[in-house]
């Protein structure tokens, strides 16, 4: 199954990566097939809605308060008991052998966030921060709790490991990622050690079955894509050169699609495809179809194929599939659904930058809309869907993130404003049409009533990712 970069969400971006978060949240699909041609009117889907959590042995309610250590950790087995936090039951014995693809590791940090103008750093107040990890169909488990003035997020974990990939932030109000350096968090004793990362790499940019990574160094202003990637196969590092972003992985797992940013003077860059073979680590890029376009990898086809979005046509943007194989590119129809009121996100503005989308879940295209929606396209059936949170309120903003074995994994918020509120992670089925809340915003305390202000923001989720 085709799993890209699952990206921890970040409550402030630096401005180096702002241009990247359409791109970074498109996510390659393992099953599906463009389909271009006459759209009948849109309908709406009334979602079976999964919102409670699945809880064989009742809500944890009953069980023991965690009281962190003098380390700032609260060992598994045991559940946190606050109103800010959700429900969850205690982590099973050898539960981690057992978890799979599609299985959140996620932290969880109640807080708001007061700014005091722009020339003071905003402040904030924590008193917890919880790891959960919640299987495919919402069954939420609590594995750690953790000092909150030790703020961390996860940027890698692999299904069937009890350790995790972090990185740092202290007491800061917001996490800066993609920076490292990077750590080890053991999800048992919950104590950290620095990451055997390749020297001149910083942090993980995406994760592979079997334990496999792409690592990557942290962005500059100049040039920020200057340094070396690296392959990382169970600690064994092969370097595929340098100037490699946007990394999604292929439907059959074969293959990773790069965006390649060319070293000229600021302003003079150009963009183009490139495609590593995770088999032997080699990475090379994809020639321009044709002479004067900028090419880029936007997603992968059912079939392998990269599909390339190209400017610098006077005529308009063109669309190719290109083979990973051979490098052999064929023009095909644009996949962007005609309707034209597709969502914008607030802080970007990258053509065609208003669609982001799944692609091809169950044969079916997706993408957000402006009005919190989320459109599908299944083979010329236009439909909407509402996604709603814990409570079965409409969530206002949605985007896509990844998706695992035909379900799509999204992030919303209860305000028009993209994080201007607390996150809520959904899990949608295509193929049943079932939507379950796998993390949701805080249920209460300050954190459950801070509403869109311009001074202060609530925060629940910190960081999640999705194993693939």
């Amino acid at each position: 199954m085709s799993v890209p970069d699952a990206t921890p969400l970040r409550a402030k971006r630096s401005l180096a990566w702002l241009w990247l978060a359409v791109a970074a949240l498109a996510v390659l699909v393992a099953v599906g097939a463009i389909w271009v041609g006459t759209r009948p009117h849109n309908s709406i889907i009334t979602p079976t809605v999964s919102l409670v959590l699945p809880a064989p042995s009742g809500e944890p309610s009953g069980s023991p308060l965690a009281s962190p250590s003098t380390t700032g950790v609260a060992v598994p087995g045991q559940v946190t008991v606050d109103p800010s936090l959700p429900s969850a039951l205690p982590l099973p014995a050898n539960i981690w052998s057992k978890t799979g693809p599609g299985w959140v590791l996620a932290t969880y940090s109640p807080a708001v966030i007061t700014y005091a103008g722009d020339a003071n750093e905003p402040t904030v107040e924590r008193t917890r921060q919880v790891v959960y990890l919640v299987s495919p169909t919402g069954t939420r488990y609590q594995v750690l709790e953790l000092d909150p003035n030790d703020q961390l997020s996860i940027s890698s974990w692999t299904a069937g490991e009890d350790v995790a990939y972090i990185e740092k932030c202290g007491a800061a109000a917001f996490c800066q990622t993609q920076t490292g350096p990077t750590y080890v968090l053991d999800l048992v004793s919950g104590a950290t050690k620095p990451a055997d990362a390749p020297a001149g790499a910083d942090y993980v940019g995406l994760t592979l079955p079997d334990s496999a990574r792409l690592w990557f160094r942290p962005s500059g202003d100049a040039y920020p894509y200057a340094g070396d990637g690296f392959l990382d196969r169970a600690g064994s590092f092969s370097n595929f050169g340098g100037g490699w972003t946007v990394p999604r992985t292929s439907p059959d797992g074969a293959w990773v699609s790069l965006q390649h940013w060319d070293p000229k003077p600021a302003g003079t860059e150009y963009a183009a495809s490139g495609v590593l073979k995770v088999s032997t680590g080699a990475a090379q890029i994809a020639p321009a179809p044709e002479p004067g376009l900028s090419c880029q990898p936007y997603e992968w086809t059912d079939g392998n194929q990269v599909l390339e979005w190209c400017t610098g046509d006077p005529a308009g943007d063109r669309w190719f599939t290109v083979d990973p194989a051979t490098l052999v590119a064929s023009e095909v129809a644009s996949p962007l659904p005609a309707d034209a009121g597709l969502s914008v996100s607030h802080d970007v503005s990258v053509t065609p930058g208003v669609w982001a989308g799944l692609y091809g879940i169950e044969g079916a295209l997706m993408w957000t809309d402006a009005d919190g929606t989320v459109g599908i396209d299944d083979h010329g059936t236009l439909t909407k869907l509402v996604l709603v949170d814990a409570a079965g309120a409409p969530l206002q903003t949605v985007w896509p993130r990844v998706a695992v074995n035909g379900v799509a994994y999204f992030v919303g918020h209860q305000a028009a404003v993209d994080q201007a509120s607390p996150e809520t992670v959904v899990a949608y089925n295509v193929k049943t049409g079932r939507q379950t809340v796998l993390v949701p915003s805080p249920p209460a305390g300050p954190a459950s009533e801070v509403g869109v202000s311009d001074t202060q923001q609530a925060v629940g989720i910190t960081s999640w990712v999705v194993a693939p």
